[in-house]
């Protein structure tokens, strides 16, 4: 990581109240953690550099409304396995929750929230859809599940992917790039 964290840590080392084995716990925790992650990432793309997924999964209250309970017990059984490594079963069960009730109050007791939820367009992102005032913060851990488990978002593997469909290696920009350059930045 280079001399600044080198220097970084010595400085850690010397302090006297520094807890040096507790650091190190931290840091293995960290890493296992890493590679745990890693190890169990599902891949958004099959061999053929096609999308796994048709379509991406549903996100925002509007779509989610939609789902029947055995659509949505579907949809988060598939993420339980990355779902189990930051969550406890509780917090998991307050997912499934949270959506039994959006889903009884959007059908039965809330009409204002229906009406709101009926009014949002159909291209409506995300952070519009869930700040809706009838939401009033009470779906939080469902919220959460559809912004940050249930839908990817796009990382370097999707980006690169997508040049590799489409062979683009330089532009102007990009232009005096070494092979051993264009090498690291994807394999084609």
């Amino acid at each position: 990581m280079g001399v600044f964290a080198l220097e970084k840590y010595n400085t850690l080392a010397a302090d006297e109240e520094f807890d040096m084995v507790q650091y190190h716990k931290n840091i293995g925790s960290m890493l296992c953690k890493i590679v745990n992650g890693i190890y169990h990432s599902n891949p958004i793309r099959d061999r053929n550099n096609n999308p796994i997924y048709a379509d991406p999964p549903a996100c925002t209250p509007q779509e989610l409304v939609k789902l029947t309970v055995a659509e949505f017990a579907i949809l988060l059984d598939k993420q339980k396995t990355r779902l189990m490594l930051t969550l406890s079963e509780q917090d998991i069960a307050s997912i499934e929750d949270e959506f039994q009730l959006l889903r009884t109050s959007y059908r039965y007791q809330e009409p204002l929230l229906k009406l709101a939820i009926e009014r949002l367009p159909l291209d409506a992102t995300f952070k519009a859809s869930w700040s809706i005032s009838r939401l009033g913060g009470r779906f939080n851990h469902l919220k959460e599940f559809a912004g940050v488990l249930g839908s990817p978002f796009p990382h370097t593997a999707t980006v690169e992917s997508d040049f590799s469909i489409v062979k683009y290696k330089t532009d102007n920009v990009r232009g005096r790039l070494e092979n051993y350059s264009l090498e690291g930045i994807m394999q084609c």
